[in-house]
């Protein structure tokens, strides 16, 4: 198996080498590397609607339109109103107060907001989405065909 670590160009520059490792540094709203698939953590909820919908669109061109298994997975937290575990709904939401306040326009969605952003406006065919059980992540799913 082989990774990219795609970052920032001075990021990337203090890298560390590992075996199967590339470091390729760019700027995600301009491009991202070619791939099989993408996998993002922690970072599309620090970005509005519109700079994620860049981010996913230049993540289907580097995957390719009719790539079998292309997907792009995504760590992050879904505000769910059902949730059970209160602590992990207080963290989610604390976490969104975060994003509102210490990022560009960052938040963080609900299921039904990543699906609208996923399929209706970055043009995925599908996605899912995993809770994490006792966990504030869950795992997204994009699937490019």
């Amino acid at each position: 198996m082989k990774g990219i670590n795609f970052d920032l160009p001075n990021v990337v520059s203090t890298s560390e080498k590992y075996d199967g490792v590339e470091h390729v540094g760019g700027n995600m709203l301009d491009f991202v590397p070619k791939a099989d698939a993408a996998f993002f953590m922690w970072i599309l909820h620090a970005w509005d609607d519109e700079d994620c919908i860049k981010i996913l669109r230049n993540c289907k061109e580097a995957i390719g339109e009719n790539k079998a298994g292309g997907k792009v997975i995504i760590i992050d937290s879904v505000i769910d109103e059902n949730e059970e575990n209160k602590m992990v709904t207080d963290i989610r939401l604390t976490l969104d107060i975060m994003m509102m306040t210490r990022s560009r326009k960052g938040r963080e969605r609900s299921a039904d907001e990543w699906t609208q952003l996923l399929i209706n406006k970055a043009g995925f065919s599908r996605c899912t989405i995993t809770p994490i059980p006792a966990a504030v992540p869950s795992i997204i799913q994009a699937f490019i065909s």
